[in-house]
């Protein structure tokens, strides 16, 4: 649960508790937030600030309506004890990297109550042209959180590129094998959210770990 500034009569907490992730080739990426009131009344969220990376664009969603990517603030009523998901849709557009977006939610009615800040994220991975897009469930990864290295099992035996990305997209490991598993050593990496991509011939798989 996060908490709440003054005396606001509103709270959210956290519906999804990683960056919200897809390719680039995606439509959309789609990060929420549960959103749950005390009080009824009118609301307001206005979003005030946003960091893309190139290319990418994003939309609100309250209880009521999806927005334009040009609408920044938008009001919605709310009844007493209901829950209901927020959400910010990142449209990649063929775009790669890490986004956020923050958005304050208040009462016009009662600016006394406080105001709540919360941030949505998202990660767009690069594709190659011609290349699939395969389930994550054919990767996996332990341990995560990760300290010093990390497993990964990918089942096949195959001539493969393996790579970890940071949420910036800068490739930060990379190797070439045909083994079902290897060890990769992250001892050296910054804490905070990777990606790896593995590409076996035209497919590729993309899975998300936390370094510890």
């Amino acid at each position: 649960m996060v908490p709440f500034l003054g005396f606001a009569q509103f709270s959210f907490e956290k519906d999804n508790s990683d960056t919200a992730q897809g390719p680039n080739s995606a439509f959309e990426i789609v990060s929420t937030v549960k959103f749950t009131t005390v009080d009824s009344g009118t609301y307001r969220w206005l979003r005030t600030s946003k960091n893309y990376s190139d290319k990418i664009n994003s939309a609100i969603c309250d209880n009521v309506l999806c927005y334009s990517p040009q609408d920044d603030s938008a009001s919605f009523f709310a009844e007493a004890n209901s829950s209901f998901k927020m959400k910010c849709n990142f449209y990649p557009n063929q775009g790669c990297g890490s986004n956020d977006v923050t958005i304050k939610i208040f009462k016009p009615s009662d600016r006394a109550a406080g105001e709540i800040f919360t941030t949505f994220h998202s990660y767009s991975w690069c594709t190659t042209t011609g290349v699939t897009e395969v389930n994550t469930r054919e990767l996996s990864l332990s341990p995560s959180p990760a300290s010093d290295y990390l497993h990964v099992d990918y089942g096949s035996t195959s001539t493969k590129s393996i790579r970890v990305i940071d949420i910036l997209g800068n490739v930060m490991l990379e190797e070439v094998n045909n083994k079902v598993s290897t060890r990769l050593d992250i001892s050296n990496f910054n804490k905070g959210l990777y990606f790896v991509s593995i590409q076996d011939g035209n497919t590729v798989s993309n899975k998300s770990f936390v370094k510890k």
